[in-house]
């Protein structure tokens, strides 16, 4: 048998876990600390759906996880699954030749099912899991504790024009993107853009305009960020959110801003009469804390010139292919 597992891990564990923010959160904070203390090459997390049990994580496998058939005998019985073999379960034979599983069970309901799985036959022992089972009525609190906290969506944190994210919303979510970088040793970069020429859209056009126009640039600021960045819309200016992304790759997308920005200008209004001043900073390297990440990239975006008076012939094309309905 391996070595018992250090209690105070256990407890930094569930510590982690109840200070996580929303489920995504919760789930990925729960895999990498549970990396620390068991060996596994896989996770999956399996919640109540209206038929059967879905799978709302995975992590470091092939679809060979998606093992609904053991996870819901698990969560019917209430009784665990110990160095079982997932390939015939799970239809499409796969990587991993050894899974465990328990119910997160607090002793009202199932919360949910937590499977490990190795690429290595018998590969668990009776102190893993030990492990899981002793955390395992914390773990479904937290879970639940996530799922009443992920929806709805806080109408206060959104901005109602775009739907967006407002100064509220931008620092909730960047206080929890700043918690998560910390424990995983990521970077996070706050990009701010201002629009310039707004106040000449309504004088010349009406607020309604205006208001069109922002929609406008929102809806594309959204469809040109990655899934899992954050824009946030903050007055006249525009937040960006990204884990990993290279201070190297700055003016690039700066200048892919500025075309966008000036670009639902030109569609809307034939003329270019909107500029965009694009300040940058980031975790760790510039601030630790939300404040100080909004100070610096602040800082930098009064310090810049307007972008982009070099866009010629790249914006007219962009311009004329944009969709602004």
């Amino acid at each position: 048998m391996r070595n018992v597992r250090p209690s105070a891990a256990l407890y930094e564990l569930l510590e982690k876990i109840g200070g996580s923010n929303g489920l995504a959160d919760t789930l990925g904070v729960l895999d990498q600390s549970l990396r620390q203390l068991l060996p596994f090459d896989a996770l999956a997390v399996f919640l109540p759906g209206e038929e059967r049990l879905t799978l709302a994580y995975a992590s470091g496998g092939d679809q060979s996880v998606d093992c609904h058939a053991i996870a819901g005998q698990v969560a019917e019985t209430r009784r665990p699954a110990f160095n079982r073999d997932p390939r015939p379960e799970s239809g499409v034979g796969g990587e991993f030749r050894s899974m465990i599983a328990v119910p997160l069970d607090d002793g009202a309901d199932v919360a949910g099912v937590l499977a490990l799985y190795s690429a290595d036959a018998c590969t668990f022992q009776p102190d893993d899991l030990g492990v899981l089972l002793w955390i395992r009525e914390d773990l479904a609190r937290a879970v639940k504790h996530a799922l009443r906290h992920s929806s709805p969506a806080d109408p206060a944190a959104l901005d109602p024009l775009t739907g967006l994210p407002n100064e509220r919303g931008l620092f909730q979510r960047l206080d929890a993107d700043l918690n998560r970088c910390r424990r995983q040793l990521r970077t996070l970069a706050l990009m701010l853009c201002g629009v310039d020429g707004l106040a000449e859209v309504q004088a010349r056009y009406g607020d309604q305009a205006r208001q069109r126009l922002i929609q406008s640039i929102a809806a594309g600021l959204r469809r040109t960020s990655r899934k899992e960045d954050c824009v946030a819309r903050l007055g006249d200016e525009f937040a960006l959110l990204m884990e990993e992304f290279p201070k190297s790759a700055f003016d690039g997308k700066q200048s892919s801003l500025a075309a966008l920005v000036v670009g639902v200008g030109v569609a809307h209004f034939g003329d270019r009469l909107l500029a965009v001043r694009v300040g940058d900073a980031y975790f760790p390297g510039d601030a630790n804390d939300a404040e100080g990440l909004l100070s610096a990239a602040a800082a930098r975006q009064r310090a810049a010139a307007p972008v982009p008076d070099r866009l010629t012939e790249e914006l007219e094309r962009f311009a004329a292919v944009l969709d602004v309905a």
